[in-house]
């Protein structure tokens, strides 16, 4: 029973650990995790400490992702100075405006889903894409990233909070709906996917063990054969 329980697992293991489709399906990015892959990619670039400084100081201890309150959705893209300086921006305003968005992105320039998604939405609000970050809160859209914006974007997000039936562009869309409740489930399965990972590297060590063991008993019996063939030989002489 024991040997193929480890046969099994280690055959699940192999097959799991095939690579992927890249970019099967669209990267939902929470707040807290972009934050943390600005700084992975800019942190020691000339001219982006200050925006570094204050991602990394960013407090989101307060800030919960709930359905009761606007969805920001922001495209943007890998090495993206502005980009950058969009996600500090949402950093320096959680302590005023974080119990009234949430914060979702989307990374366009290395997932080609996300591109598309982008693409989709765009096209739902009646606009071209025209570059990053691409920033939508209800039923209006920013191109791009400037302190000028600052208080369109506070404003807009009390207006969309204030308003009780909110316009939300990813529940229009044709290929269905994207909402928080996606996001915490994609944080779930990144936890799930660590899990797996362990499981299957367990259950390959599992499957070398009992392979490794079952190889000296098969030797063993096969010396123990040996001396009885000799041990025959011996007493027929």
């Amino acid at each position: 029973m024991k040997k193929i329980i480890f046969i099994f697992l280690g055959i699940l293991s192999i097959g799991l650990l095939l690579p992927n489709k890249v970019n099967a399906e669209t990267n939902i990015t929470n707040f807290e995790d972009t934050i943390k892959e600005e700084i992975k990619t800019f942190k020691g670039q000339s001219g982006t400490e200050e925006y570094i400084k204050k991602l990394e100081s960013a407090d989101l201890s307060n800030y919960k992702e709930s359905d009761d309150k606007v969805n920001i959705y922001m495209f943007r893209g890998d090495t993206c100075s502005y980009c950058l300086k969009a996600v500090t921006y949402f950093s320096t305003i959680v302590d005023n405006y974080g119990d009234k968005f949430n914060l979702i992105t989307y990374e366009v320039w290395k997932n080609s889903d996300n591109a598309k998604l982008m693409d989709e939405v765009a096209k739902t609000l009646g606009e071209e894409p025209n570059g990053v970050p691409y920033i939508i809160i209800g039923d209006k859209s920013f191109t791009g990233y400037s302190e000028e914006m600052n208080s369109q974007i506070e404003s807009q997000i009390n207006k969309v909070y204030k308003q009780t039936d909110r316009y939300d562009v990813m529940n229009n869309l044709d290929s269905g709906t994207t909402t928080i409740k996606e996001v915490k489930s994609n944080n779930t399965s990144s936890s799930s996917m660590v899990w797996l990972f362990i499981l299957q590297i367990i259950s390959i060590l599992g499957l070398i063990i009992y392979v490794n063991k079952n190889n000296k008993n098969i030797k063993q019996k096969l010396e123990e054969l040996e001396m009885k063939v000799n041990k025959n030989a011996k007493s027929k002489k």
